[in-house]
Formats: C-alpha cells, sequence, structure tokens
C-alpha cells in the first residue's frame, strides 16, 4: 500500500494564479476576479498561503497587513479535499506566519448563517466582536466580525534560534 504525500505549505505567487482562480470559482457564489487575486499575490501587505500536493493547489488562505493586525480576506478548499481539516491547517499556519511578523490580532468576516465555519473560527479561538449589516451578496446576509489575539512569536519556539 503506497503512502499519500504530506500537503506542502507554501507563500503562493503568481506561479500559482490560475490555480487559486480556479480555486475561488470552485468556492464562492461572488468569486474574486483573476486581476484581483493577483494584487493580492503581488501586495507588499498581504500573505497568500496555500497547500499543495505534486503542484496541485488543494486550498489556499490570503491575509492583509496593517501595522500589528491581519485580516483573513479569503480562505478556499477545493470541495474534493473538505472536512478534511485543510482549512484549519492554513489558519494555524497563517497565524504562526503572522505572528512572525508582529501582528498581534487577526479579525474576520463570515456569513452569520454559516455555522461550520463559525464553528471552526471558534475552535481557533476567534470572538465574535461586531456584525456588518447586509455585509454579502448573493445571498445577502449580515457578516459577523470575529477577532482573535495572536500569541507573541517566539523564535525558539518557532526552531529557529
Amino acid at each position: 500500500m503506497q503512502m499519500r504525500r504530506e500537503w506542502d505549505l507554501a507563500e503562493l505567487t503568481s506561479a500559482q494564479l490560475s490555480q487559486l482562480v480556479e480555486l475561488e470559482k470552485s468556492s464562492f457564489s461572488d468569486p474574486w476576479s483573476e486581476e484581483l487575486l493577483r494584487q493580492e499575490l503581488e501586495g507588499e501587505l498581504s500573505l497568500c498561503i496555500g497547500l499543495l500536493r505534486e503542484g496541485g493547489l488543494a486550498a489556499a488562505a490570503c491575509f492583509r497587513i496593517a501595522a500589528d493586525e491581519a485580516e483573513l480576506l479569503r480562505v478556499a478548499v477545493l470541495p474534493a479535499y473538505r472536512r478534511q481539516g485543510l482549512g484549519k491547517r492554513l489558519l494555524q499556519e497563517g497565524a504562526r506566519l503572522l505572528a512572525a511578523r508582529r501582528c498581534r490580532l487577526l479579525y474576520l468576516e463570515v456569513r452569520e448563517g454559516n455555522a461550520p465555519a463559525r464553528a471552526l473560527y471558534q475552535s481557533l479561538g476567534f470572538d465574535a466582536v461586531g456584525r456588518r449589516k447586509d455585509y454579502y451578496r448573493s445571498p445577502q446576509e449580515d457578516a459577523l466580525l470575529l477577532r482573535c489575539e495572536l500569541p507573541p512569536w517566539e523564535p525558539q519556539a518557532a526552531g529557529l534560534l
């Protein structure tokens, strides 16, 4: 019996743009355009990470950094790989990388009716701190604003010293 290869975590570049576009289309009712995704991949204040196997992108998360805070802009997993912990792993790795960049808070918006996502975020330490009325379209729905405190970054714990 052959063992399946583990997922490779990588910071995404324009080399994965076409795969990221397809991931968006399979994950969202209002996917971002190729140009918006390109801007995130190339942005100085952006961090886009993905889980790949043999070069194929199965999941991605994009964050925007401002001073010592960050926002999760997108997280997506291909339908064939959902419910396998890939989204959770991306968020945990993203939090680690953001802490290394001296971020102390991470924010996100989530559809009020998206119970599975809300449960995931709660399990990772996110708390509701606000509501954005009619934030989402297709279908129209309120967003809950969630926040999580990131642990202080310690180079020793990251295995860097």
